[in-house]
């Protein structure tokens, strides 16, 4: 019984702390002309797969500064054959998701987690740190710019952001990339378990090492994930 009293006092704590957070979409969110769920889309049917959106929203690093957001229309990147992401796997991205409740608005939940996870990633590679308010500029920019593709309460879906970080313009050797990219994209998605949480057949396989002591298996980088 204590160890549930004091589980549910850090839950309050930890609920209170992230408050912003939760709220942050409901005054913004009320005076759209799109609303939530717009698009024509069979919301029961979304896996977790690729759907098309509107828009991106990305941000150029240079000279030591971070650029205005630039919103994409198409999902295409324009890089340099030489880019560090390409030859050295420099980059390093996030998920997380937004959800229409059950009062209208659409929510983003603890995003700053993602940040301090991008943020420590970052500095593991080498890489410029992306701004708080930069990281959540870029993703509230996102959903406003889909939020019709957030599906409607009820139907168990969500809009799945993607913000990606990485090293691009010509760079032969090993070193800093000349220019960096910040940019959150986005997609609808339903239940990743479509049918549910089930227990599921594993192999574990013992021959190989996902992390290795000193390297990068504690950041959230492209080669990770394989």
């Amino acid at each position: 019984k204590k160890s549930f009293r004091t589980h549910t006092a850090m839950l309050r704590q930890w609920t209170r702390k992230n408050a912003r957070i939760i709220q942050r979409f409901q005054s913004s969110r009320s005076c759209l002309s799109v609303a939530p769920g717009s698009k024509n889309l069979d919301w029961d049917s979304l896996g977790f797969a690729y759907v098309p959106t509107d828009a991106m929203v990305t941000y150029t690093y240079k000279d030591g500064k971070w650029s205005e957001a630039e919103v994409l229309t198409e999902p295409y990147f324009k890089l340099n054959a030489f880019s560090n992401i390409l030859h050295y796997g420099q980059g390093v991205f996030e998920g997380l998701k937004a959800h229409c409740c059950a009062d209208g608005k659409v929510r983003v939940f603890n995003s700053d987690m993602n940040w301090e996870r991008m943020r420590n990633g970052a500095h593991r590679l080498g890489m410029p740190e992306v701004p708080l308010e930069l990281f959540t500029e870029g993703v509230d920019s996102a959903v406003s710019k889909n939020i019709g593709y957030v599906p409607p309460y009820g139907h168990g879906g969500s809009l799945y952001l993607r913000p990606l970080l990485f090293g691009q313009g010509a760079q032969l050797g090993l070193g800093a990339a000349p220019e960096y990219t910040f940019a959150v994209m986005c997609a609808p998605v339903g239940a990743y378990y479509k049918s549910g949480l089930k227990a599921v057949k594993s192999l574990v396989i013992d021959e190989y090492d996902r992390a290795a002591p000193f390297g990068v298996g504690n950041v959230k980088c492209p080669g990770n994930q394989e």
